[in-house]
Order: C-alpha cells, then structure tokens, then sequence
C-alpha cells in the first residue's frame, strides 16, 4: 500500500443509512448463525467498529462499502434509513490502494485460540451467562457446549471434534418433518374418486395416498 493509513487518509465520517450501497465484488461469506449473532449484538450494544466506505461519485451522497457489507445489512433491519453509520473515509485513497485494503480487511482477521476461548466461556457463565445468552458471539450451541469445561491441556483438534460430534449427534435425534397438503373436496362423491384414484396410482394394494400422488406428479422412486 503506497499511503499510510492515518486519520486524515481515512477520516471518522458519519453517513446516513440509506447512504450505503455495496460494492460490486464482495468475497466475505458470513454464514447464517454468525449473522444472526452479529444482529443481536449490535442490537444489544450498538455499532463497535465503524464501516470503511468511498465516494464514487463526489457530486453523489451514496458511499460505497470498502469493508463492512454485513454489518450494513444487519442494521437495515435494525434501524431506519435516515440513522447515521460511524465509517471511516477511504475516498482519499487510489483505486488499486483501496482495493487492495477491502481485500486485507476481509482476509486478515486472525484465528482464536479454542482453548483460551474455553476459559473465557467459563467464565462469562460462572458470571450467569447461559449458552444461549452466548450464541451473540458467533459460536454455534454445540461450540459452545463442547468449548465449557475444557480444559488448558485440550487440544484445538480435540475441542472442534467434541463440537462436530455433538452437532451430529443433534442431527441423527431430529425427529423427521412432515408436511401436509389439504385437498379441499366439493362431496363424498368426489373425495371417493380422488382416492380411488391415488390408491390405483399408487400401484396394487397401496393404502398409502401419498405414494399415489407423488406417482401422479412423475416421482421416479429411486431418486
């Protein structure tokens, strides 16, 4: 990067809400859990870390977002258009400059010390935290679970396998869904038609309806 980042090449601006607009590319992916925790905590405390934006057109009022799409997003559903966004102004950087930043800002954002974390759980719900109460912090409850009580001498290995484990564990004890569909009928007569005929569909002896329907909606049985 040919500029030093200082505050005067990135200001503390405030920009309205509506203001906002993404950044053709994005590459950060922020799967559905972690955004539902990011949602909840800003609701709880606020905005922690200001946006970077840039003005692409210095006569226009949007700002377009360097670093911080989620965060964007969340608050859309949060807070109106008009609420000003703390954001830190990139527009004094050239274009390759500003790219290469956005590409930093979504890459380099460290890993966590699993076993350090552990300890840390610990102690947020020696304090009264349930687990619930944790999932804000990005960590699924099966993270969590296998994160409580580890110890120091636990691996990182160790503790994503325990949380693996017990994810998959949930899985197989889900009961199966099921779906209905209601057919309203006009008279016994015809109720007595349409199951004469979802019974034939569904080949000799069948008394289960839903095999002869799917057979009428062209369901190949070894899919």
């Amino acid at each position: 990067m040919t500029k030093e980042l200082t505050p005067e090449i990135l200001p503390q601006i405030d920009v309205r809400l509506g203001d906002l607009v993404d950044a053709p590319r994005n590459p950060n992916r922020m799967p559905d859990h972690k955004r539902e925790a990011l949602r909840k905590i800003i609701r709880r405390n606020g905005l922690a870390q200001e946006l970077v934006v840039w003005k692409p057109n210095p006569e226009g009022d949007e700002y377009e977002i360097v670093d911080g799409h989620h965060r964007k997003d969340v608050l859309l559903e949060l807070w109106s258009l008009d609420e000003k966004v703390p954001c830190r102004d990139a527009s004094g950087l050239d274009p390759v400059d500003r790219k290469e930043l956005s590409l930093s800002l979504n890459n380099n954002r460290g890993e966590l010390d699993l076993t350090l974390v552990s300890t840390e759980v610990d102690e947020l719900i020696a304090e009264g935290r349930t687990i619930e109460d944790l999932e804000v912090t990005g960590f699924t409850i099966e993270e969590l679970e296998a994160l409580t009580g580890a110890t120091i001498e636990t691996t990182e290995e160790q503790l994503l396998e325990d949380a693996s484990a017990l994810e998959r564990t949930r899985e197989e004890e889900k009961p199966e869904r099921v779906f209905e569909i209601v057919i309203p009928v006009k008279s016994a007569n015809e109720r007595r038609k349409l199951l004469q005929t979802l019974r034939k569909a569904g080949g000799r002896g069948n008394k289960d309806l839903r095999v002869g329907l799917l057979a009428l909606a062209g369901w190949d049985k070894s899919q």
